[in-house]
């Protein structure tokens, strides 16, 4: 196969069809530049998973919608990728196993991670809240099976960099968006919950919630009676940053006048020195010109 066609720059991509993934494996090592690899239903299995394991210099690796099991998840996560900043495996069936082998494999510079549809549960993600992943920035779960327990351990979790989490058609309820409103994740900017059985006890929660950051939101689908919950949620949290950062200005203020409390009487009075030094000089040099005439 001339897998050359299929190169872009530093980026080979392939998509609906078969490839030997031993000669892909070949060419790429004799190929270097290319550090980004897309190969999207391609019918890859764990064996190919083994074999593309070996790719040390790649920086991106896009797997999605293939047959990866947890076999394989594990030979990615104990194999050379340790280069990796982004792995997507969404749509395999990597299940619990195969996400607490990627949580403690050799990916720790991994900063996006995708395991949309992949039947990930309680087990599964509680291994990757406490795993080797605490770079990550963007992280995908959605359509797994994550409950409320689940989204109790995200929330407690060290992946304390997220700035987007994906958790659509999961299953975390009311007291799963309590805990993920009162975790660490305050640096999300973007959450999606759609279709995750909220309701207006849980979108209380959110609107009410450490999450300073957060610009996007998703809760269509759920059981809150409120229209427009995403709005009401984004406006409730906005106006509570707005009067947290004028709270601050305030106690700074206040602090800089507490620590020097006679700095501006102070000033004051310099200025006062100085004017009359200044006069002082000024008169001092017209009798010193009058003696000279």
């Amino acid at each position: 196969m001339n897998f050359s066609q299929y190169v872009e720059g530093n980026a080979l991509v392939i998509s609906h069809g078969r490839i030997c993934t031993s000669e892909l494996v070949s060419f790429l090592q004799n190929n270097i530049h290319i550090v980004k690899l897309n190969l999207r239903w391609v019918g890859i299995d764990d064996e190919g998973a083994k074999e593309l394991a070996k790719l040390a210099h790649l920086t991106s690796l896009d797997l999605g919608w293939n047959q990866i099991s947890e076999k394989g998840a594990k030979a990615l996560a104990n194999g050379n990728l340790s280069n990796l900043t982004s792995l997507d495996l969404g749509w395999n069936k990597i299940g619990d196993k195969g996400a607490k082998a990627l949580a403690n494999g050799n990916l720790s510079s991994l900063t996006s991670l995708d395991l949309g549809g992949n039947k990930i549960g309680g087990k599964g993600i509680e291994a990757l809240a406490k795993g080797n992943l605490a770079n990550l920035t963007f992280l995908n779960l959605r359509t797994n099976t994550i409950d409320e327990k689940g989204a109790e351990a995200l929330a407690t979790s060290n992946l304390t960099h997220l700035t987007s989490l994906d958790l659509k058609c999961n299953k975390i309820g009311d007291k799963g968006a309590e805990a993920l409103a009162n975790g660490n994740l305050s640096n999300l900017t973007k959450l999606y919950l759609s279709n995750n059985k909220i309701g207006d006890k849980g979108a209380e929660a959110l609107a009410n919630g450490n999450f300073s950051n957060l610009t996007e939101l998703s809760l269509g689908g759920n059981e809150i009676g409120r229209e427009s919950a995403e709005e009401y949620v984004l406006t409730s949290l906005k106006k509570r940053r707005e009067e947290m950062e004028k709270r601050c200005k305030t106690e700074v203020a206040k602090s800089r006048e507490e620590s020097h409390p006679g700095s501006r009487l102070d000033e004051i009075q310099q200025v006062s020195r100085n004017q009359s030094q200044d006069s002082l000089y000024s008169s001092g040099d017209n009798r010193s010109t009058k003696s000279l005439i």
